[in-house]
């Protein structure tokens, strides 16, 4: 799914830093591939859509993957995200949603745990 990043370290989180899109997501986090390389230690901003909710997880890198011969514009990256324990919540949902269904539709809802 698209993703837009974000970086703190702009004077406005309006514009995103870089598109990429989400391949995994669990409890510790998500992996994500993007053709903009992004750095260590450095925190960002996920902004992604599921179940026409917006949702924003902030993270850091916590590893990178080799580039693919399949995909050599993209980097991988696995993100540690920092959730508060409302967030932990509703990434629960969401991962335990993601395990015993298939994508929901836009129609679908769901409360919106990222921005509260």
């Amino acid at each position: 799914m698209p993703l837009e990043i974000h970086s703190p370290a702009a004077r406005r989180w309006t514009k995103p830093l870089a598109h990429g899109r989400v391949v995994n997501i669990s409890m510790g986090g998500v992996g994500v591939l993007t053709p903009y390389p992004l750095e260590k230690g450095v925190p960002y901003e996920f902004r992604f859509t599921y179940a026409d909710q917006e949702m924003r997880l902030t993270g850091r890198v916590a590893w990178e993957k080799p580039r693919s011969t399949k995909d050599p514009l993209n980097h991988g990256y696995g993100i540690a995200c920092t959730l508060s324990v409302k967030q932990e919540q509703g990434m629960k949902l969401v991962v335990d949603r993601l395990r015993t269904e298939q994508w929901p539709t836009p129609d679908d809802r769901m409360r919106n745990y990222w921005n509260t």
